[in-house]
């Protein structure tokens, strides 16, 4: 359970919000990697267009690979669905008009950067919201696994920097977001390892309504955290909430 703070003009305020969040100790990735254990999962491929065929669906992939199935589940960012679905032909479906709706989500992007240190910060946080004009989120990424992890910082960018910095290289933004990181923490311990990541479609700023998309005749469905499971906004538990809607709408028919 985790709660965090603010950090605004110089100084830490509060010791939390009273929501809790929670965490798999071993990293966000475990949650995945259980829930697909003994199913078949292939990484690393690009799907380029969807088939409508008589028995179900045919996807084909950029290197020429194609799978069939009677049912089609997609869980990905809205801008990376919309091209699939502006090709397929779904008048006279439930699916009719939905490939505008998904065209009509937008994202805001995030740099993302992650240092593992020599030694702890002198801060009593496991996270900070920062008003600052790089960075909007620093978290304390070791007080939230098990004992005995290096200490190690997670840095999240604001939209607005972000956006503006979109195509410049890791190479380029790292050292701004370790700046921004000493301005807000001040001097760092020495680093062991860092990087920069660009997430591109991070927080949903026009999400899509409800929780989920289900064609039953078609056997066609998607989720994501761009939809509006619940009212409490777009989290990493709205991706979650929208795929089990989908599980449970899926398992009915």
């Amino acid at each position: 359970m985790l709660f965090r703070s603010r950090w605004e003009e110089g100084n830490v305020h509060g010791g939390g919000d009273g929501h809790p969040r929670y965490a798999p100790p071993q990293g966000l990735s475990t949650l995945g990697r259980t829930l697909a254990r003994g199913l078949e999962v292939t990484t690393g491929v690009t799907v380029t267009s969807l088939e409508r065929r008589p028995d179900g669906w045919r996807v084909h992939t950029r290197d020429g690979a194609t799978w069939d199935a009677g049912t089609l589940l997609l869980n990905l960012p809205a801008p990376q669905l919309a091209p699939l679905l502006a090709d397929l032909d779904l008048r006279g479906s439930n699916s009719e008009g939905t490939a505008e709706r998904v065209a009509a989500v937008e994202y805001a992007p995030c740099w993302a950067a992650g240092v593992v240190l020599e030694c702890d910060l002198e801060a009593d946080w496991p996270a900070l919201r920062a008003d600052h004009p790089v960075l909007e989120w620093l978290a304390r990424e070791h007080t939230k696994r098990p004992a005995g992890h290096p200490p190690a910082l997670t840095l999240h960018a604001t939209p607005e920097w972000s956006r503006a910095n979109l195509e410049r290289t890791p190479d380029e933004v790292l050292p701004e977001l370790l700046r921004a990181t000493a301005e807000i923490t001040g001097d760092l311990p020495p680093s062991l390892h860092t990087f920069a990541h660009r997430w591109r479609y991070a927080i949903p700023t026009r999400p899509a309504p409800g929780p989920c998309h289900w064609d039953p005749e078609l056997r066609l469905g998607w989720c994501g955290d761009w939809f509006t499971p619940d009212e409490h906004g777009p989290r990493v538990e709205t991706a979650l909430l929208s795929g089990w809607t989908l599980a449970r709408r899926v398992t009915r028919t």
